[in-house]
């Protein structure tokens, strides 16, 4: 008679609720004590995230926080100097499914020291008047309060250079006029420049966390990120280590993480998809193999007074000091400073040249497609290819100089290269026995397929 062994695997979280449960219960009973002040940080931040991006979860998830919700009123009145993270916890608690009641008195509380009122900054001042105004509560008489942080926002030269506080100040103003992405911030074109202004130091940087937070923002004042920017931080995402820790976890990089996932999902691409381990967690970001920002800047100061406002005349000469991997970041950041900067009415136009521009393109390839037609019923394989890889060859040494330096023909990347150089090949030869032997219509039928095929993967 055989035996039946049943595996017992550490950690298995096969549903999104599972994850988002064991993300709660790591925080709440694993990473900290709730006697630590970093631990009101960082449950009331990933309790924010999860009320704010409409995650479910069920009373019983949030039975760790039980303790805290029971006697939060009295922690609240011995540690005034956090009511802000108090108030949010018990808020989002409540939102969330674990009692109610509470967070209304807690706010009526907060108005009545004045706690609002004694804040010395208006970014502050914000947060404590949209907390309490998800019970009713009018904290402070604050006139001029909204047109003070709008008129900070719209500043745009301010974050035309490196100032993370004030980037992230930035980011936060939105998030409150916003309530989250729940309504209009009414801000108007000049904050979003700001915002792209930031977003592109953020991804010279390469700032995991700023750069999130600035995609958020962007969308909850109606507007989207670069697509060069949000690919990257898919590509971080996926680079993303979550492992189990021995000891106490210290400052690591949770933050950047809850970022990212947090942005995933208000871009519906699908956050917090890992597996939490056992025990303690512990988060680790990649490691940027570039530091493109350093190296714009030690390239920009030492060119002294031959500095301009003209980038195109100072963009040779800043790339000859950058490493290659820094001068493809600058490249990307430069396309999208190029394309942000267009206004609606230009988009418009460009839409319909685009229109236009894939009707000559289907033109020209059907064209192309007929040449190639003609040419593989004249000509023999090894011909044809050796004609088509000589122009490939010429271009890519012209190319190679480009703004008259020379970028060298070695590749850090000798096995994705041998796989570029056999697939063509093999592609070559697929494409010059369909012309050969296929009815042309056949043929141009696959063609056509191709770009629905690139997109859907």
């Amino acid at each position: 008679m055989g035996v039946l062994v049943q595996l017992e695997t550490p950690f298995r979280q096969r549903s999104k609720p599972a994850r988002q449960n064991a993300i709660m219960q790591r925080f709440a009973e694993m990473r900290r004590g709730s006697d630590d002040v970093f631990w009101l940080k960082e449950n009331a931040e990933i309790l924010n995230v999860f009320e704010t991006s409409g995650l479910q979860v069920t009373e019983q998830d949030l039975l760790v926080y039980k303790d805290l919700y029971d006697d939060i009123e009295a922690r609240i009145t011995f540690f005034p100097q956090y009511y802000r993270f108090f108030l949010s916890l018990a808020l989002d608690l409540e939102d969330l499914g674990l009692g109610e009641g509470k967070a209304e008195r807690i706010a009526h509380w907060v108005a009545q020291e004045g706690l609002v009122d004694a804040e010395l900054s208006d970014l502050q001042r914000a947060e404590g008047r949209r907390l309490c105004r998800r019970r009713g509560v009018e904290p402070i008489s604050s006139p001029g309060l909204d047109d003070r942080l709008r008129a900070f926002t719209e500043r745009s030269e301010t974050f035309a250079l490196p100032n993370k506080k004030a980037a992230y100040e930035l980011t936060h103003i939105l998030f409150y006029l916003s309530e989250y992405g729940r309504r209009d911030p009414g801000v108007g074109d000049k904050t979003i420049r700001s915002l792209r202004h930031a977003g592109t130091l953020a991804f010279l940087e390469l700032n995991i966390d700023l750069l999130s937070e600035i995609c958020i923002a962007l969308r909850f004042a109606g507007e989207t990120a670069p697509v060069v920017w949000e690919s990257w931080l898919l590509e971080q995402l996926n680079r993303f280590s979550v492992t189990a820790a021995d000891g106490p976890v210290g400052h690591d990089d949770y933050h950047p993480w809850l970022m990212l996932n947090w942005f995933m999902e208000v871009s519906d691409q699908g956050g917090f998809g890992l597996e939490m381990p056992e025990g303690t967690v512990r988060f680790e970001a990649p490691q940027p193999a570039a530091g493109p920002l350093r190296e714009l800047s030690h390239s920009l100061f030492k060119m002294g007074s031959a500095r301009s406002n003209e980038w195109s005349s100072m963009r040779s000469g800043v790339g000859e000091a950058m490493s290659e991997d820094a001068l493809g970041f600058l490249n990307a950041a430069g396309r999208r400073v190029m394309i942000g900067s267009i206004g609606s009415q230009p988009w418009r136009m460009l839409g319909v040249a685009g229109v236009g521009l894939t009707a000559l393109y289907t033109l020209l390839i059907s064209s192309a497609d007929a040449i190639t037609k003609l040419f593989a019923e004249s000509y023999a394989a090894p011909q044809l290819y050796a004609l088509s890889g000589g122009i490939v060859a010429c271009l890519s040494v012209m190319a190679n100089r480009r703004n008259g330096r020379w970028r060298g023909m070695r590749t850090t990347c000798p096995k994705a290269m041998c796989i570029r150089v056999v697939s063509p090949l093999a592609a070559t030869g697929a494409f010059f026995y369909a012309f050969a032997l296929l009815p042309f219509a056949e043929v141009f039928l696959f063609i056509a397929m191709i770009p629905l095929l690139a997109a859907l993967l």
